[in-house]
């Protein structure tokens, strides 16, 4: 990317009301939320830890006032403020439908290998549970994390994406 083109990024649009808030350049919650996740997982030397997870994420959500500028989607919102509360991840419950899980997973589809699909899910359910933990939201952060792990494994592009309707209905299933 050259400079010129970093110059001419435009800052989000005044009538959105998450991009508002973001100046040209910047990044996104949702790759905010991937770097929390990246840094717990860099943290334990690549241990899934849902509680460090949840509390990264929260951090940056207090960092940023994400609560205020409607940039969380209610069930991160829900989830966030539980943690906030000092309520455990194990104990939080499926509150909610919404793919937040997925927009951050990708770290996860670059470490984890897809030999073993349940392992893969089990691995992406945990990572996802601080504030998506319904079998919706499990399946899709694990078909964006699975395609990210074959492409990274040499897999075509078409079987990757043969792959993923029964990689979709297995993590759902799994995650009932």
């Amino acid at each position: 990317m050259t400079e010129t083109l970093v110059r001419n990024f435009l800052p989000g649009p005044k009538e959105n009301n998450a991009a508002c808030y973001f100046n040209r350049a910047e990044f996104t919650d949702d790759t905010s939320m991937a770097l929390c996740l990246a840094d717990a997982l860099l943290e334990r030397e690549g241990k899934i830890d849902p509680d460090l997870i949840g509390r990264n994420i929260l951090g940056w959500a207090l960092r940023f006032d994400a609560f205020n500028k409607n940039v969380l989607g209610p069930t991160s919102k829900i989830a966030l403020n539980a943690i906030r509360d000092g309520k455990p991840v194990a104990e939080l419950e499926n509150n909610g439908v919404t793919n937040g899980a997925a927009m951050r997973v990708s770290p996860l589809g670059c470490l984890l290998p897809a030999r073993d699909v349940d392992s893969f899910i089990d691995d992406v359910a945990l990572a996802s549970s601080p504030t998506h933990k319904s079998d919706l939201a499990v399946a899709g952060a694990v078909v964006i994390a699975w395609a990210i792990s074959r492409a990274i494994d040499g897999e075509s592009w078409s079987a990757i994406v043969d792959s993923l309707p029964s990689i979709a209905r297995h993590a759902q299933q799994k995650s009932r």
